[in-house]
């Protein structure tokens, strides 16, 4: 079971220190956290993580993990996670100062035909 969810992301980086920090606090080895959430990266020349993929079907919680990586990711308005669910339920998260702040569309009905 669990709710099917299509996850795309944009311009989540962390520096190579931010990096060290994230290393720290967590439990277990990065990669192995990573693995488990289903979410691939990509490295810089310079030790920088990319966020690139989310490799997982079902919605298990992840913005929790975003939560954990919000106070590490470059600040950049442009780092987005989109989100759409199997009920074409649509959402994003952004990062601002630190925190992770979750949007939510809204949707305008023009008129366009008619007297």
């Amino acid at each position: 079971m669990g709710y099917s969810v299509s996850i795309n992301m944009a311009n989540i980086e962390i520096s190579a220190a931010e990096v060290l920090k994230l290393r720290a606090k967590l439990d277990q080895p990065l990669e192995d956290e990573l693995n488990d959430w289903c979410f691939g990266v990509s490295w810089t020349d310079a030790g920088e993580m990319i966020l690139d993929e989310f490799m997982g079907e079902k919605w298990h919680d992840e913005d929790e993990f975003f939560k954990i990586l919000a106070p590490h990711v470059i600040s950049n308005p442009e780092a987005e996670i989109f989100c759409l669910g199997e009920d074409g339920d649509k959402w994003k998260y952004g990062f601002e100062d630190g925190q992770l702040v979750e949007y939510r569309p809204t949707i305008t009905w023009e008129r366009v035909s008619g007297s």
